[in-house]
């Protein structure tokens, strides 16, 4: 690991970028060693997050970009968990809602590539 940035009692403190290998690495704010704030995680090439962390998890509105699915929303201790709107790559639908550990739960909307449009009360896919 390569980190630059600066050091407050032997922890990363402030704005820095940690590097873990080519295509691996967080930039952003550091509060007593622990990701806080707005930063972006890179764990490869196309796969990342941009938002906000605390005590190193997602935490808050961000970004998520995967091989399967993009989703922009509410993330509470590292999981999709409010509001959100989640892109799936592979069956091509969008869906609008809310979400529960991760899982779409309540009232929400699913559109599909052809237009067709699902609303109602999820409770996952």
């Amino acid at each position: 690991m390569f980190y630059k940035g600066y050091w407050v009692d032997d922890l990363p403190q402030g704005k820095a970028r940690e590097i873990y290998s080519s295509a691996s690495f967080y930039e952003g704010n550091f509060i007593n060693g622990e990701k806080e704030g707005d930063g972006i995680y890179q764990w490869n090439k196309n796969e990342y997050y941009i938002g906000k962390f605390s005590k190193n998890m997602f935490q808050g509105e961000g970004d998520l970009t995967t091989k399967d699915y993009y989703y922009r929303g509410a993330f509470t201790e590292g999981r999709r968990e409010g509001h959100g709107c989640y892109k799936d790559n592979a069956s091509k639908f969008v869906y609008t809602g809310n979400f529960v550990n991760n899982r779409p739960s309540g009232t929400g909307e699913v559109v599909y590539e052809d237009g067709t449009v699902i609303k109602g009360e999820f409770d996952g896919f």
